[in-house]
């Protein structure tokens, strides 16, 4: 049974110090499931992205654990309007259920196969993440029970200039 991983994008600015980064482009890291519920937040998400830089985009899909066609229908507008502009919008790293997906489509020429994969950059706020034992946080109803396990973190992932693209999106209940 697939496990259901909240939506969440994040963008890095071209020539950024983080993880993942590339000197000449923005990129864009998708995570966890998209589809027609959470098309119109990573639409604004890629759109974010190319305003804030004036660059050609690579949106990072090795996190991505379910996709339908109204994700790929996202990244085809942008990648229109990014021509449009005499820029280009190219995938990394798809994940293999991505990777189906761009194949199955006739897509494959977006996948940029020279890109290297990379880490995708923390969040602003998680940039100096340290894992708190449940045992030691305020409110955790039952300390005892998780003591010594890991903290999962969290899958908030902050966009440029704040937007929350994470935690308001049902959880898709279809087969992939």
């Amino acid at each position: 049974m697939r496990t259901h991983e909240e939506p969440s994008a994040s963008v890095c600015r071209r020539g950024s110090p983080d993880p993942g980064s590339d000197p000449l482009r923005t990129v864009v890291w998708l995570r966890g499931d998209h589809h027609l519920g959470t098309r119109t937040r990573l639409s604004a998400a890629i759109a974010e992205a190319a305003r804030a830089d004036d660059a050609d985009l690579v949106v990072d899909l090795s996190g991505v654990t379910f996709m339908d066609a109204s994700t790929i229908g996202a990244l085809v507008v942008a990648r229109h309007h990014l021509r449009a502009r005499s820029r280009s919008l190219c995938v990394r790293a798809p994940s293999p259920l991505a990777r189906r997906l761009l194949d199955a489509c006739g897509l494959v020429a977006l996948i940029d196969d020279d890109a290297e994969p990379a880490h995708p950059p923390a969040a602003p706020a998680l940039g100096s993440w340290v894992d708190v034992p449940a045992s030691e946080r305020s409110g955790d109803p039952a300390p005892s029970a998780s003591r010594g396990a890991p903290s999962p973190r969290p899958a908030l992932v902050e966009v440029e200039h704040g937007a929350d693209l994470a935690g308001s999106v049902p959880p898709h209940r279809g087969p992939p």
